[in-house]
């Protein structure tokens, strides 16, 4: 990784934990960061190393693919927050005060750690957010939660146990799921993960609780979002937190890579990219301000 003078960088290897740390050589800290990225398997070192520009402390996280860690996004240990949250008191200069990001998968995360660790996180950023906990990612042939809790799996919205209720009017994402994967084309997992969501008879039991959290949450969707309807999930999170605290913020035209590109070569994530890269100054200004507001 590389990084500019004013940002001082140290690789972290310490079992769970494996990232990096990134701190200001010349702004006294702004604050406490701990951020991680998605299901492409990076630790979000683009979004840390900004936000270490600001003044803050970042510790940025991978969540899998790394040695410690499980080799796919399944069954993706909590307790990588409780070293984590070790790990700041020891090597922050301050640890009052934790701001959680996590992006896409990685938001799922954050949330759901937000929904566990109340006490000892302040504020959360979820960037294209789940409201649920969703199956994990990689070979499909053992379906597992993408998320443990002292060793036992976090319930989950599944994949494999709804095939059985796949009537026609809900019949249209599986084949193009499967159609396009057997052309080995990009494919929208929107309406797959809408149709899963709608079909589970988990769904309260996989929702994710995060009106159980005191603390502030902002939460950026693109209404774009082709991988899953962030826009939609982020919205039913602000509905069941009421009165708390939470700001959404939803960009018309962008897709789930805020800022990114329309498609991967195996993934439609949407949006309009000229629209969407406008939206990625405005939304990293957006984090920066919900960082410092107390």
């Amino acid at each position: 990784m590389t990084s500019d003078k004013q940002v001082q960088v140290q690789k972290v290897d310490k079992g769970l934990l494996q990232g990096y740390y990134l701190k200001n050589r010349i702004m006294n800290s702004a604050g406490e960061i701990l951020i991680f990225g998605g299901s492409e398997g990076g630790c979000n070192y683009q979004k840390a190393e900004w936000l270490a520009q600001q003044g803050y402390e970042v510790l940025a996280l991978y969540l899998f693919g790394k040695p410690y860690l499980p080799d796919e996004l399944k069954k993706v240990p909590l307790e990588i927050f409780e070293a984590a949250l070790s790990f700041i008191r020891e090597s922050f200069s301050c640890s009052t005060s934790i701001t959680v990001i996590g992006e896409s998968k990685g938001a799922e995360f954050s949330l759901l750690l937000a929904s566990k660790y109340s006490d000892f996180i302040d504020k959360v950023v979820g960037i294209v957010p789940s409201s649920y906990v969703f199956y994990g990612l990689g070979e499909m042939d053992n379906e597992v939660s993408s998320w443990t809790q002292a060793g036992v799996e976090i319930p989950y919205i599944s994949l494999a146990a709804i095939r059985k209720g796949v009537h026609l009017a809900t019949i249209k994402p599986f084949l193009r799921y499967f159609y396009g994967t057997l052309r080995k084309k990009p494919i929208a997992f929107r309406t797959l993960y809408q149709a899963c969501v709608e079909l589970s008879d988990r769904g309260e039991e996989a929702r994710i609780k995060v009106e159980n959290f005191q603390g502030d949450v902002l939460l950026i969707a693109g209404k774009e979002d082709q991988l899953w309807h962030s826009d939609k999930m982020a919205m039913e999170i602000a509905e069941h937190r009421g009165q708390l605290r939470t700001k959404v913020i939803i960009y018309e035209k962008a897709g789930h890579s805020i800022g990114g590109s329309y498609q991967t070569s195996q993934l439609i994530l949407g949006g309009d990219e000229e629209q969407s890269k406008r939206c990625y100054e405005p939304m990293m200004q957006a984090i920066q301000s919900f960082c410092q507001n107390s």
